[in-house]
This record gives C-alpha cells, sequence and structure tokens, in this order.
C-alpha cells in the first residue's frame, strides 16, 4: 500500500513544484526537464521503493549496535536542523541559488543521509529507545519544515495563503504537542 500511495503521490509533488512553486513563489521559470532525467529518476525511485520494501529488504540492514539514545530535545533539535538543511537543500535543487556550488549541495545533503542512517538505527536498538525519543524526532522535523516553509509564503503568495498555513500550522503544531504530551516514556522496571 505504501508503494502505491508513494507512486500516486509523486506526480502532484513534481507538478506542484515545477509547475506551479517556481514561477509563483520563486519567481523563476517552469522546469521541464529532458526524458532521460525522468526516466533516470523514475528507475531510482522503483529501486528504493524495491530496496526498502521489497523481499531482501532485511539483507541491507545488518543488526545495529546499540547507542545510547540522547535526551528527547536533543533528537528533537537534530531533527529540526536536518530538516531544514533538507528544506534548503529542496530550494537549492528548484534554482533558488542557481550560483550555489553543486559540490557543497551535495555533500551536505550526504552528511545529512549518514547521519540519520547511521545513528538512528542504533539509538532505536537501545533498550532505553522509546516513543518519547520517535515524538521528538517527529516533533522536531514537523515544526521545522512548517517553520522554514514560511520563507516561501512571505513572499511568494497572497495573504490569505500566509493566513491560511498560520491557522493550519497552529492547529497542527498544538495536535503534535497534545500527541508528544500523551507519549510517556519508559519506566524503569526496578
Amino acid at each position: 500500500m505504501v508503494r502505491i500511495i508513494l507512486v500516486l503521490a509523486c506526480f502532484p509533488a513534481w507538478y506542484s513544484w515545477t509547475q506551479i512553486a517556481r514561477p509563483n513563489v520563486f519567481h523563476v521559470p517552469v522546469y521541464n526537464p529532458p526524458l532521460t532525467h525522468i526516466v533516470a529518476a523514475a528507475v531510482a525511485i522503483v529501486a528504493l521503493i524495491f530496496a526498502a520494501l521489497g523481499p531482501k529488504r532485511r539483507a541491507l540492514t545488518p543488526a545495529s549496535a546499540p547507542l545510547t539514545p540522547p535526551n528527547t530535545w536533543l533528537l528533537g533539535i537534530g531533527a529540526a536542523i536536518a530538516a531544514a538543511i533538507w528544506y534548503g537543500l529542496v530550494l537549492l535543487a528548484f534554482g533558488i541559488r542557481p550560483a550555489f556550488p553543486e559540490g557543497v549541495a551535495v555533500a551536505v545533503g550526504l552528511t545529512v543521509v549518514v547521519l540519520s542512517i547511521w545513528l538512528l538505527p542504533r539509538y532505536a536498538a537501545h533498550p532505553a529507545w522509546s516513543d518519547s525519543h520517535r515524538a521528538g524526532i517527529v516533533l522536531g522535523a514537523v515544526i521545522s519544515t512548517m517553520a522554514v516553509n514560511f520563507a516561501g509564503f512571505i513572499y511568494g503568495t497572497s495573504k490569505l495563503d500566509l493566513y491560511g498555513k498560520i491557522v493550519l500550522d497552529v492547529i497542527g503544531t498544538i495536535l503534535l504537542i497534545w500527541l508528544a504530551l500523551r507519549v510517556q516514556p519508559k519506566r524503569d522496571p526496578r
């Protein structure tokens, strides 16, 4: 089911960013990639879906040596920083700063990915890992993403869009905080 949803979500994501956001928000031309780029991206997406959800996915994820997870707040702050960096990389990919060195952008993106892939499974393998750690990561990433998205709404859209974003973000933040408060950390049975 996840595979189907991802594939179905790809078209509106592509269309909204390349055909709407670029000209209306970032004031750069519509992006129509060459067919070879589209085919390469489709092949990469299918390969990643298969690697993540296919029958051999366990072979790609050996058991992780546990690391004691940091405080929930630190995980949330780390997730917030990673989400903000990733959003910046997305903006660069859509042409907001054409002169930005590609090598730097790729190195930063790979650093975020490698750190996430290396640390998070090791934290999750530790007995102290709990739902509150997961909630901290989710809160940090989502709230950071909502915050950095204001750049596009402040400079590139109507006041109605901006106020709608503010109202929906406040509702979303309240609901996320409510959910996080309901998640209780594990108690030591001793």
